[in-house]
């Protein structure tokens, strides 16, 4: 491998590299609101899984939102731990960035089929009122296709450009 310090060689955390840190860091704040929406919103959230109004408790939306919330504290652990792995330059990077956006690609993918069933599962239900209209209408391809664009583009440029084989050697 090349020296980094070679003048002219690109290495460091610059170029192309800002916008992978940029995502990382909305990424993080995006999970931080989707917890503080989770566990604040007590009619849609923890109020509606645990049924405090009216109704019997409901076990299914309790582990829906269970694992929503624990779903949303991993991916905030895990984007800290490639945004540390980022600014230490260190070699790992590039393959938990790849591993990352993969994992976007699939949840992407996932999430409106989940919606859709927890959206059927609730409207056969005897004990939880469903207001009129369909929460989860037709489905939009647009954000999987998006992911899937942003995945093979970052993809490709981890594992080929020059400036990321001389920037994480650590």
């Amino acid at each position: 491998m090349d020296d980094p310090g070679t003048v002219g060689d690109p290495h460091g955390i610059d170029g192309w590299l800002i916008l992978p840190l940029l995502a990382l860091i909305i990424y993080s704040f995006y999970q931080i609101f989707a917890l503080v929406d989770i566990l604040g919103n007590a009619t849609g959230g923890l109020g509606a899984a645990l049924n405090l109004g009216a109704h019997p408790f409901q076990w299914s939306l309790a582990l829906i939102v269970l694992g929503e919330i624990i779903l949303n504290l991993i991916l905030l652990l895990l984007e800290g731990f490639i945004l540390f792995c980022l600014v230490k330059k260190k070699q790992i990077f590039p393959k938990l960035m790849i591993a990352w956006l993969i994992m976007l690609v699939v949840a992407a993918g996932i999430n409106p089929i989940l919606a859709k069933a927890v959206t059927t599962a609730l409207n056969k239900s005897d004990n939880i009122v469903v207001v009129s209209g369909d929460p989860s209408p037709g489905y939009d391809p647009n954000p999987l296709m998006r992911a899937t664009v942003h995945c093979v583009i970052w993809i490709f440029y981890f594992l080929k450009s020059r400036r990321v084989k001389l920037t994480f050697i650590n």
